[in-house]
């Protein structure tokens, strides 16, 4: 029962918070003036899809590692703005 509470009210909640700040920085990369490379652009496309297929899934440890990832690329994101 642990498990299933956990999941349900704290991983997929924050997954869903992740996945919206995802789109709008999947968006923004598209639209913005700002010149992103090609693989960037596409990373931040497959990070959406894999949060969106953990999502999906509910499995504990996807739901984790796909935060953890798009958390990795943000701040790879944020050293290169700084």
């Amino acid at each position: 029962m642990k498990r299933v509470k956990l999941t349900e009210h704290y991983l997929v909640p924050l997954t869903l918070f992740v996945l919206n700040i995802c789109l709008m920085h999947t968006i923004y990369a598209f639209e913005s003036g700002v010149p992103y490379s090609g693989w960037h652009k596409g990373l931040l496309c497959g990070i959406a899809l894999i949060l969106g297929a953990a999502l999906m899934k509910k499995n504990e440890w996807y739901l984790i590692v796909a935060v953890g990832g798009y958390l990795a690329v943000l701040l790879w994101c944020f050293q290169w703005a700084i």
